[in-house]
């Protein structure tokens, strides 16, 4: 059983992404991907009991940088977690709010940690791209106003909703009220479609270069968070037996494939009726923790063009994100792909609404697995690829 695998993935995961923060730790497998703190620290209570030490700079950063952090936003998302996991924050909340002036989120009866750690205050090296999100908030200020254009910079080139920004702690009602300033600023553009407003960047390209985003991946945190606690939640069940493994298992592959599928994971083992389900799963689990702690999984956003083949070797869809190195170049190759493979045709090309462009790319003859990954490998070369499992 992998149980000490997964929890040393995780703390790997924790360690690398505070170290990017500031704390003082050796590994930063994060560098490339944009650290968002609020989904990091309302979940952090999970990296705590797999390591005391990490526990201890995570609450010093928190206490020292307490302003570079929204109450607000910290108060949206701890209102989406679940008992006991809101609690385990609250504790966390209130030895921090005991020991300073800050105004961190609380829940009435909830006691602080009975010794806070003694910490020395990390740096902060706010000249590290992936803190893109607090370079803005320290030009922008700290609040909504700065994750709104973090957001829309994860969604250059596409157009967003507003319902598609207010998923992350903010309300609809706060972020509809900043988008209307920035259009009128002439920051973003604005435009009506099926009766919704949708958004986008005026000049991404200036803001880019005031702001050193570069190529930038901006996962969502969140997500990835919520397959950390699912994951770990599994694995606690290792030592139950067979018959309430097997139905456990099958409970959580249900929030598991929904998360697969919104960060771009292969889908978990089919569980139903399955007498390995759980074994299966924990497989499963495994390589996605070993694979955010090292910083390559999909679900990091790192690489900027995806893949997936349809059953039977004829069809294959390709996304390429706008932010990816020679985008017009691949984007072209891809909208006419016969000029470098004259057996692939492209049938459709959309733009989606976090900042990816889809191909629908036919192939004749059909080809099996291998063939097909080395031909849209060999369109978009030297970029690499995160392949999904071949689509139904």
């Amino acid at each position: 059983m992998s149980r000490r695998a997964i929890q040393e993935a995780v703390r790997d995961l924790g360690w690398s992404v505070f170290t990017e923060l500031g704390v003082p730790g050796v590994v930063r497998h994060h560098q490339s991907a944009v650290i968002d703190p609020e989904p990091l620290i309302v979940a952090s209570s999970v990296f705590f009991e797999l390591d005391l030490r990490l526990r201890d700079q995570i609450y010093g950063w928190c206490k020292t940088y307490a302003d570079r952090i929204s109450v607000s936003r910290l108060q949206g998302l701890l209102n989406k977690l679940e008992e006991p996991n809101r609690r385990s924050f609250a504790a966390f909340a209130a030895t921090l709010r005991s020991g300073s002036k800050a105004r961190w989120p609380m829940i009435e009866g909830v006691e602080p940690w009975r010794r806070p750690p003694d910490v020395k205050p990390p740096r902060l090296p706010l000249e590290r791209p992936a803190l893109l999100r607090l370079r803005l908030r320290a030009l922008l200020g700290v609040g909504a106003r700065a994750d709104v254009f973090c957001e829309l910079f994860a969604r250059t080139g596409a157009w967003t909703r507003i319902s598609e920004l207010a998923d992350d702690g903010y309300s609809k009602r706060a972020i509809a009220l900043i988008l209307s300033d920035l259009a009128g600023a002439g920051f973003v553009k604005s435009r009506t479609e099926r009766n919704a407003l949708h958004y986008q960047l005026a000049h991404p390209e200036l803001l880019y270069e005031l702001t050193g985003a570069g190529d930038l991946a901006f996962p969502s945190w969140r997500k990835i968070m919520l397959l950390v606690r699912r994951s770990l939640a599994l694995v606690e069940l290792e030592k139950k037996p067979d018959g309430v493994r097997r139905v456990e298992a099958n409970m959580h592959r249900k929030e598991m494939k929904r998360l697969a599928d919104q960060l771009w994971l292969n889908e978990p083992p089919v569980t139903r009726g399955n007498p390995e389900a759980y074994d299966e799963m924990d497989s499963w689990v495994t390589t996605q923790m070993d694979e955010l702690a090292k910083g390559s999984s999909p679900a990091l956003g790192v690489l900027k063009v995806r893949a997936a083949a349809v059953e039977g070797g004829g069809e294959v869809w390709v996304w390429l994100h706008r932010s990816a190195a020679n985008y017009e170049r691949l984007s072209a190759t891809l909208r006419e792909p016969h000029r470098a493979a004259e057996d692939v045709a492209c049938t459709a090309v959309s733009p989606t609404a976090d900042g990816w462009t889809s191909f629908q790319l036919m192939l004749e003859p059909r080809l099996n697995e291998v063939g097909v990954h080395n031909k849209v490998e060999h369109l978009v070369s030297p970029m690499k690829v995160a392949w999904r499992r071949v689509l139904p």
